[in-house]
């Protein structure tokens, strides 16, 4: 909390990042509801979900694009003045109801999506000015607290808001425009902390910067050799995929079995509590035991919880031991997020930030739709197979991460 008081280019920051992160966490939960029920059909509903994923597909090039730029303060203001005009024009559309204005509405959100994915890498050089090397764990931590805080509290907000509105759409993107809006204020109070990277910047073509921008992610977990570098971001793409299907697992499994005397919705708030609560102990302690292993090593031990959560749902032990183990899993998530970015910051240039990060978000990104689908239909189809099949990839997982030493 020290950083957050005494850096006041991080509380400033910090502060225009959440009403970001807040904005679009409002309307992505609103999004799905507005779709659900002003058009009443399934088929747009999921091509609303599938929508919101769409911006991953666009995250090399974005990432290429932000490291080229030139006047970072510019972007950063604009950026999010761009995206409250953007809602403003939602707001107006959501009066009307046809399938050119769901498509008008569905391609302003995957260019608002596309802009702060810019703008996350057009600030990362900035960022690693302004904050020591030292802080840097302490920095991402408290943002991936930003961010839990964001996600959780932006949804229950936007539906309350539909609450207290009638349904209101156009009231709710009003007020996510604001929220655009005040962020780019507040960074005009700071724009001349907001630096301009004075660093020569080079254009090659898309497949040089491809091999520049792989061999800079190398540098995150000290691989010198491909094959150690691809076994552990295999490893990675394992453990954020296996991570990533508990929870949808679960929610088929207590479709069909009771928890204690906890009726379903409560079973899943449990679940889904134990794993927030679970990231941000774990960014809370930035400097505890567990924060001074090594990327690898915490990467390792979320693959032994994995394999303990397999182990236990295979053999029907009593639910509370697999919560128990899929806490000490998310706080160990906890843990690695904010270190990697830590680590990125520290062995990335800084004309690659963007890229690397975007690259690497890219590779974990999409296989996570991908894993969660697969285990979702073998669930329904034998939970015994797909524990059987969670534990193989568990065991595949840890085989790479002993490999890539």
């Amino acid at each position: 909390m020290n950083l957050l008081v005494n850096n006041r280019f991080f509380r400033y920051t910090s502060i225009s990042t959440f009403l970001n992160q807040f904005g679009s966490s409002i309307y992505n939960i609103v999004f799905i509801i507005y779709v659900a029920s002003t058009y009443h059909s399934k088929t747009l509903v999921s091509i609303a979900n599938i929508i919101l994923m769409i911006p991953i597909l666009f995250q090399l090039l974005i990432g290429q694009y932000a490291d080229r730029i030139r006047n970072r303060a510019k972007w950063l203001i604009w950026g999010g003045i761009s995206q409250s005009i953007l809602f403003m024009i939602i707001a107006y559309l959501t009066n009307q109801k046809s399938y050119l204005v769901f498509s008008i509405i569905c391609l302003i959100n995957i260019i608002s999506d596309c802009i702060s994915n810019l703008l996350s890498g057009i600030s990362m050089p900035i960022f690693k000015h302004h904050i020591p090397q030292d802080e840097l764990m302490t920095a991402y931590s408290l943002r991936n607290i930003i961010s839990f805080i964001c996600g959780i509290g932006g949804q229950i907000f936007g539906i309350w808001l539909l609450e207290i509105s009638n349904k209101n759409f156009g009231f709710v993107a009003i007020i996510n425009a604001f929220s655009f809006l005040i962020s780019s204020i507040i960074l005009v109070s700071i724009k001349s902390l907001l630096i301009n990277n004075k660093e020569k910047i080079t254009r090659h073509s898309f497949s040089r910067n491809f091999l520049e921008m792989y061999d800079a992610s190398k540098g995150i977990f000290s691989t010198k050799s491909d094959s150690q570098f691809i076994k552990l971001i295999t490893t990675v793409i394992i453990s954020n995929v296996l991570g990533s299907a508990i929870i949808p697992i679960f929610n088929l499994y207590f479709l069909e079995n009771k928890w204690q005397n906890f009726s379903y919705g409560q079973t899943l708030l449990i679940l889904n509590t134990t794993m927030i609560l679970g990231n941000i102990l774990g960014s809370l302690f930035p400097k505890d035991f567990f924060s001074r292993l090594s990327l690898k090593k915490i990467l390792a031990l979320e693959l032994y919880s994995f394999a303990l959560i397999g182990i236990f749902s295979f053999l029907k032990f009593p639910f509370i031991f697999v919560l128990f183990v899929f806490s000490f899993n998310c706080f160990l998530v906890g843990k690695f997020n904010p270190k990697f970015s830590a680590t990125l910051m520290t062995n990335v240039p800084d004309n690659m930030l963007a890229q690397v990060s975007s690259f690497i978000s890219f590779l974990v990104m999409i296989s996570i739709p991908i894993g969660t689908s697969v285990f979702s239909m073998i669930y329904v189809f034998n939970s015994n197979i797909l524990w059987i099949l969670f534990l193989s990839l568990t065991i595949i997982g840890l085989y790479f991460q002993v490999e890539s030493q």
